[in-house]
């Protein structure tokens, strides 16, 4: 509960103005304290800031070093309507002359229609009662540990129940989830018939059979008069491979897509015939694509980070101020770490060349000159002038050596394998992402490092007002401790004068 003052009833004198006064001067040092904290706090927030994009920066140079970014092949169809396909670095850049005779096929087949069945039914219609059916007759779908049982017209209980095409359908689909995917199958009406197909596609048959009685055979699915055993009545489509070829050598496969063992580390998806007249290729050459847009988005992740930090240390004079007007700061002006990451960052990203890459292993020709490619400048980035941005000046010339000099270029970034260390050395994404991680890392990196320190300066600030605070609590209480005597001495000194006037008769 706060203490109630009350001072001057006696002297007339405004205590608690006074007692204000005094602490308001004490309230000062405090005043600048708070300023001070929160100017830190600005720079701690502007370091997170920073923090953020230089860990964009450092993604991006990690994607840049990897070699997943610089080990991608691209197989490219002519005609996709027709064949896609995908590769992986052991596929062998060139190119494959295809021709697709036909896809794989899945085998269908059906019943008849349940109005041929059983007159004028149709698949809801119980064809046990029909005639058509009997009772407790049972067939399989698969073969082996797997095969699964069907019985007319009863359910899972052994219940007695109605059997129709469309309850058929259900018994086979649920069956069906026991087998294994090379014999799994599905049914489905369709204008009333019974249509069974085999989900996967090749030559492999619906493996189906009467096991008692003659169900199958009853549906018209089966045609078991003959003397060569059950054969498939109603077939809709007969099982068949796929037949393609590739530069002239003919293949046969069950599926139309998937197929990895045809082209090594090519991955097939035939989608429509393809005559040979149709002129279909299959291109495989190295993705020069993926490493492109890892450089562009590196030079952009830089250009954001170091345009960032230059913002931070900006002053900025407006022309339209009087004289009196004072120019605009930023934040991290005068900090020591932003200048020296700024610097580094320049230094690693341009302005150095590296040795390690000579003219046995990283020589280039461009343009009818040959050079060593050791540096930006050399793929057409700059990173002269006074502004500290990656650019891309020659566009032509990183397509050109994409396309004419792969391995150099990835030298360049991922740097230099030195057997005896074991390790890439001296490349400029690989120099940049050491430099960048160890600036960005959450904990132990400078930036944290250097916000640590600034918080701690906040704590140190805080400590030092609440000391203040403390010291100013303490004066209030000596002030009014203080006026407090004072007001008891004139209260007396009142009382012995009002005495003294008392005896000596004055009025």
């Amino acid at each position: 509960m706060a203490e109630i003052h009350m001072g001057g009833l006696v002297s007339g004198t405004d205590v608690q103005g006074i007692i204000d006064q005094l602490l308001e001067l004490q309230q000062k040092p405090i005043d600048t304290k708070n300023e001070e904290k929160v100017a830190i706090q600005a720079d701690i927030a502007a370091w997170a800031d920073i923090s953020t994009d230089m860990s964009a920066l450092t993604d991006a140079l990690n994607v840049l070093r990897g070699l997943d970014a610089w080990n991608g092949v691209l197989a490219t169809s002519s005609d996709t309507g027709k064949l896609t396909a995908t590769a992986t670095s052991s596929a062998a850049e060139t190119v494959y002359d295809i021709v697709i005779d036909w896809l794989a096929d899945a085998h269908s087949v059906r019943s008849a229609k349940a109005s041929d069945l059983s007159g004028g039914a149709d698949a809801n219609t119980d064809l046990i009662t029909a005639g058509v059916l009997t009772r407790d007759d049972t067939f399989t779908i698969g073969t082996g540990a797997t095969q699964q049982t069907i019985t007319i017209g009863r359910d899972d209980g052994g219940a007695a129940v109605a059997e129709s095409l469309a309850s058929l359908r259900t018994k086979i689909n649920n069956a069906a989830e026991n087998l294994p995917a090379s014999e799994r199958m599905f049914a489905v009406i369709i204008d009333d018939h019974l249509v069974i197909t085999r989900e996967q596609t090749g030559s492999q048959t619906l493996q189906m059979a009467d096991s008692s009685g003659t169900a199958l055979d009853d549906l018209d699915i089966f045609d078991t008069s003959g003397d060569e055993g059950s054969t498939w009545e109603n077939q809709l489509v007969a099982p068949r491979q796929a037949q393609f070829s590739a530069n002239g050598i003919t293949v046969n496969r069950d599926a139309n897509t998937g197929l990895t063992d045809v082209i090594e580390g090519v991955t097939l998806n035939l989608l429509a015939p393809a005559a040979a007249a149709d002129n279909l290729t299959l291109s495989v050459a190295r993705d020069t694509e993926t490493p492109k847009t890892a450089i562009l988005d590196f030079m952009e992740a830089y250009n954001t980070v170091v345009e960032k930090m230059e913002g931070y240390r900006e002053v900025t004079i407006d022309d339209s101020n009087t004289e009196e007007d004072e120019p605009t700061v930023g934040e991290l002006q005068d900090d020591y770490l932003v200048r020296e990451i700024l610097y580094n960052l320049r230094r690693l990203a341009g302005e150095s060349k590296y040795p390690a890459m000579n003219a046995l292993n990283a020589s280039y020709t461009y343009g009818g000159k040959t050079g060593i490619l050791d540096n930006l400048l050399d793929i057409g980035v700059s990173t002269t002038g006074q502004q500290n941005r990656l650019s891309l000046e020659d566009e032509d010339r990183l397509d050109y050596l994409l396309q004419n000099h792969f391995d150099e270029l990835e030298q360049l970034f991922r740097g230099v394998w030195n057997p005896a260390a074991g390790r890439y050395e001296n490349g400029v994404a690989l120099d940049l992402y050491a430099y960048s991680d160890a600036t960005s890392t959450s904990l132990t990196g400078s930036i944290a490092r250097r916000t640590a320190t600034l918080n701690d300066q906040i704590d140190r600030i805080d400590e030092s007002i609440e000391k203040m605070l403390e010291d100013i609590d303490r004066e209030e209480q000596r002030y009014w401790e203080m006026f407090g005597a004072m007001e008891d001495a004139i209260a007396k000194m009142q009382q012995e004068l009002s005495w003294l006037t008392g005896q000596l008769g004055v009025s």
